[in-house]
């Protein structure tokens, strides 16, 4: 199990790495390393993750971990090198993450609610409807897909650095509600028993 930074070093010194790649046998095909992986001591597997797991501090202690015995080769400047490169690695992952909001996410059904529901909310949902293609499974896929959008709107990446195409729902959330889509008529829920505040047709 590969977690957090995840790197191969070579015994020259190079380090193979990607931002969202943490599994080694993924960065071995992707820098084409397989040869040197057949040779005993051609590469080695090194991890680098937050104590306790806490990836949401950054400037916390990470630990160092061997993935394998390590080779004949192996001193302690290849680990300074390892965290050097673990260094570029935070500075790009971080880069993209709201980290003030995600240390204080949301809980929709816990913050004070709209006096009523108005054409503002249901343009919101008609909004998250087309971003689904106005196709939804079910009301677990649906609420689901509410979720995730707001999680992700806590990362800056750069296809959504112009527009956050999930924003309608993000937008809800925030206010409080979550909807949610039977296969017949969709939903506002809110309040601490997720209670439905508005159901209609959309079409």
């Amino acid at each position: 199990m590969c977690n957090a930074f995840s790197a191969v070093i070579i015994e020259a010194g190079d380090i193979y790495w990607q931002a969202g790649i943490d599994s080694h046998e993924d960065i071995i095909d992707k820098f084409k390393l397989n040869k040197l992986d057949k040779k005993p001591g051609g590469l080695h597997r090194i991890e680098i993750t937050p104590e306790n797991m806490d990836y949401l501090n950054p400037d916390g202690k990470w630990n160092f971990k061997h993935d394998e015995a390590p080779p004949e080769w192996w001193n302690g400047k290849y680990k300074d090198l390892c965290f050097v490169e673990f260094e570029e690695w935070k500075a790009q992952v971080y880069s993209l993450i709201n980290l003030e909001v995600a240390k204080s996410p949301i809980h929709p059904f816990k913050i004070k609610l709209p006096k009523k529901i108005t054409d503002e909310h249901i343009y919101l949902v008609r909004q998250w409807v087309s971003v689904g293609n106005s196709v939804w499974a079910s009301v677990g896929v649906s609420v689901g897909n509410s979720v995730w959008a707001y999680f992700g709107s806590l990362f800056k990446l750069p296809e959504w650095q112009k527009s956050y195409p999930y924003q309608p729902a993000v937008d809800l959330w925030e206010m409080g509600l979550v909807p949610s889509f039977d296969g017949r008529a969709w939903r506002l829920h809110g309040g601490k028993d997720a209670k439905i505040l508005w159901e209609g047709n959309l079409e």
